[in-house]
């Protein structure tokens, strides 16, 4: 009203809200007129009350029906992540479980087929993993596991993949590298568990911890993934046979020695 016969101008839609937070609340729009005569000399203003509680409670009512329901949809989004996490993942290393790193590795070879870049990948197995559980029990076992992942975590990519194959046995699958560089990442990764797995386990004395490296490369010899894995697996036990904790190539020597056993 004050602001009408002060500005000698119309205002509409004005929110106006009684008895707020109580039981007669009323949710109100305002519109006022200024009036004039026949000179336009102002003589007052006429205000109006649209009363919009019912529609202000619909609209509420609307608002957290929605709001409900995002926090449904959220709710649903996470546990979709958690059932695939769940699907993919070794619960004791966060590593790609076999099927999923499976999977993933047939990805990425039919990646390198199309494009003709190059693949490696590395298999790895725990030195005298068995010895660690009957020595030390399978409590610490299972940690030793754990500090390998984590190590081959840091070495790895983001588009490599690192999964658990077995036990105490890992891969890794790295595009874009060539055998001779995914050694060098084997090698790295070696002397990273052989020099930091123990010495996070302070707690067990007396532990050593190392691990048997092979790695085979895409299209030198392997045509598919199944190739691959078992061209690194016998480099692997190569370097099991030739006094453990070392990275072996597999080469046409070790695929002769395989065809000839």
């Amino acid at each position: 009203w004050v602001r009408t016969i002060a500005e000698r101008a119309p205002l509409s839609n004005l929110p106006l809200v009684l008895a707020p937070g109580t039981e007669s609340e009323r949710h109100l729009m305002v519109n006022c007129m200024p009036i004039t005569d026949a000179g336009g000399k102002l003589r007052g203003c006429m205000a109006t009350f649209d009363d919009i509680s019912a529609l202000h409670h619909t609209n509420e009512a609307l608002r957290n029906a929605v709001q409900a329901l995002n926090q449904s949809n959220d709710e649903v989004q996470r546990q979709n992540v958690e059932l695939e996490r769940l699907a993919t993942r070794d619960p004791l290393t966060g590593c790609l479980n076999r099927r999923a790193l499976l999977a993933g590795f047939e990805e990425l070879v039919d990646r390198s087929r199309v494009s003709n870049k190059p693949l490696a990948c590395l298999m790895l197995d725990i030195d005298h993993f068995k010895l660690v559980n009957d020595r030390f029990g399978h409590g610490v076992g299972d940690r030793v596991i754990q500090e390998v992942a984590q190590r081959m975590q840091g070495v790895a990519c983001s588009t490599d993949l690192v999964g658990r194959y077995g036990g105490e046995e890992f891969c890794m699958v790295m595009p874009g590298l060539t055998q001779d560089a995914a050694a060098q990442v084997a090698e790295r990764l070696r002397r990273s568990i052989e020099l930091e797995c123990a010495g996070a386990l302070v707690d067990v004395p007396g532990l050593t911890v190392t691990a048997s490296l092979g790695v085979e490369g895409f299209g030198l010899r392997a045509q598919t993934p199944a190739q691959m894995l078992e061209r690194a697996d016998q480099a692997l036990y190569q370097a099991k046979r030739g006094g453990r904790n070392r990275v072996v190539l597999f080469n046409d020597a070790l695929q002769s020695e395989g065809a000839g056993s």
